[in-house]
This record gives structure tokens, sequence and C-alpha cells, in this order.
């Protein structure tokens, strides 16, 4: 871990990403390697899936980058195991109405975003064998690029 003299502060180089609001709370935004690149600026995964993370029937998001450059933004959803959905993504665009200004915010707020994610469905998340709770984002990405190369066809 490299260190980095900052006047009396001394920062640890260690690959997160966050920042310090008006009030001096720090703010996590996610890995720095796992950010989605965007034409527009760069998509921290943390700020926008802990909104659709508070969906009901909602277990857990994923927000990968898919594409040239990984900067095409898919939002990976798993449904509580109880929560019996379609095929689609109609269970959760059913629920938008309750978060929408939320997720504008987030999505289209200061970086100008011009369209929304892509969403998909996924049964269940893949995870790091030692920390169910750590996603495994790259597999979750390739996943992603094959479910829409076969929706393309």
């Amino acid at each position: 871990i490299a260190k980095i003299p900052d006047g009396n502060t001394l920062w640890h180089r260690m690959g997160d990403v966050g920042y310090f609001d008006e009030q001096g709370r720090f703010w996590y935004c996610g890995r720095k390697a796992q950010r989605i690149r965007h034409g527009n600026g760069d998509l921290f995964t943390v700020p926008i899936e802990s909104v659709f993370n508070s969906l009901p029937n909602v277990k857990r998001t994923a927000l990968v980058g898919v594409g040239p450059d990984q900067g095409r933004p898919v939002l990976v959803v798993e449904f509580e195991p109880s929560y019996q959905t379609a095929n689609t993504g109609q269970a959760l665009w059913d629920q938008w109405s309750s978060i929408e200004p939320r997720i504008e915010e987030i999505w289209y707020g200061e970086h100008s975003f011009t369209s929304f994610p892509i969403i998909l469905i996924h049964k269940c998340l893949p995870t790091d064998v030692r920390h169910n709770a750590k996603i495994n984002r790259e597999q979750l990405a390739a996943w992603a690029t094959e479910q829409l190369a076969s929706a393309d066809r």
C-alpha cells in the first residue's frame, strides 16, 4: 500500500474512491477499478446500487460496464429468492415510481447522462468465494456481455 503525505495527514492508497462532504463526513463510492468510465464522467457503483438495493423484493444489485472500454452501464438485479419474477425487468419497472426522483438525481444529476442503464435480471449474483458479500463484477460483466450479445441476434 502506498503512503501519500498530505501536510500533517498521511493517506493510504487502497483503490477505494470516496469524498468528504461539507460537514466533513466521508462518503464511500466504491472501488476505483470497478468504476464505469462513461463519456460524460465516471460512474461509481455504491451510490447507484444503494438506491436500487432499497427497492422492495430486491436482494442486491451490481452496476457493471460492458462494451468498448467497459463504458456502457448495465445494472444487474438479483431479487429475493421468495420473490417470483417474470423473465423481463417488468417487476423492477413496476416499482420505478417510488424511487424515480432519487434515481434521476443520482443518474442524471451532475453528470448530465442522457440515457438510463440497461437492466438485466440474474438469479444469483456471482460472489467471491471468500466473501459472499463481494460481488465478482468481472465475471458479471462477462455474463452481461453474453446476455446482450444473445439478445442482439
